[in-house]
């Protein structure tokens, strides 16, 4: 994890990625080759899944370094419209939300008004947000909204510190999204909502979400006109999902690269020993 990667709304629109109206990240700022004043790709994110009732009564599915634009945008693409959102904390990356109680609002004129913040990193905050139409009328205070809208079977996402995203009660089918995503993130410059998983990559990348959780150490992504991500089943000891009891990459011992070729993702094993610190994540040969 690092403590800072931002990302300014003026500096997205320069690079014409990372803004309003596009996912893809601005490669430019994060450089390929390793020199004495650039920085490294030499660290990790991580996508852990959790079964039902591990978390919340819905199984959930946790993504570190996802941002609150990030997390909206996301919410936005996969067909989550409108909704309950609830802001807590002294930065929740909101402009313009009271705090403390949930309002419904409209995704989309969250984006139009330029209410989100777009910066990465750590910034002290927590917002949940519960896909649901207004007419199910405003959610009971005498629970939290993520319970709500689990007793009801709602798709919502908890966003922490604009760093970590926990999303609930997803289909199969949202779940490849965040798996797309997770694969196309930085440093590859590939529009993963134009991509999709071959059907034996989406088992294997399923599967090992929810047994053990993956590790993509960026330095292991390889841009070019074949994208690849190199991934490891474990979790790091400091990454900030919740990971008691799962095991490390190097005790998993199990990774797989994936390529992307044309517009679909294919996952082989990658051989080897694991190249990842148990302890933070980093490339350890």
């Amino acid at each position: 994890m690092v403590a800072h990667r931002g990302c300014s709304l003026a500096r997205a629109s320069r690079h014409g990625s990372g803004g309003l109206g596009d996912f893809r990240l601005p490669t430019g700022d994060f450089p390929h080759s390793v020199g004495a004043s650039m920085p490294s790709y030499n660290w990790s994110m991580t996508a852990m899944g959790y079964p039902e009732h591990r978390r919340a009564g819905a199984a959930v599915v946790g993504m570190s370094n996802m941002s609150t634009h990030e997390v909206l945008r996301l919410a936005e693409h996969l067909g989550f419209a409108n909704g309950w959102l609830l802001a807590e904390g002294s930065n929740p990356q909101l402009e313009g939300v009271r705090g403390g109680v949930p309002a419904h609002i409209m995704v989309a004129s969250l984006f139009e008004d330029r209410r989100i913040v777009v910066t990465d990193g750590l910034a002290s905050g927590t917002l949940v947000f519960v896909a649901a139409p207004v007419e199910l009328g405003q959610p009971p205070a005498d629970r939290t909204l993520v319970a709500w809208a689990d007793e009801r079977g709602l798709p919502w996402v908890e966003i922490i510190d604009n760093e970590v995203a926990y999303w609930g009660a997803l289909q199969t089918s949202h779940i490849e999204r965040l798996l797309l995503w997770f694969l196309a993130a930085r440093p590859l410059d590939a529009d993963w909502r134009k991509t999709r998983l071959a059907p034996t990559a989406a088992g294997r990348l399923l599967h090992g979400l929810f047994e053990h959780g993956w590790t993509r150490n960026l330095a292991l992504a390889k841009p070019g006109s074949k994208p690849s991500s190199e991934i490891w089943g474990g979790v790091h000891g400091t990454c900030m999902l919740d990971h008691a009891n799962v095991l490390p990459p190097a005790r998993v011992g199990m990774g797989l690269r994936c390529v992307l070729s044309g517009s679909e993702w294919s996952a082989s094993d990658a051989g080897g020993r694991c190249p990842l610190s148990d302890d933070t994540g980093k490339l350890s040969r």
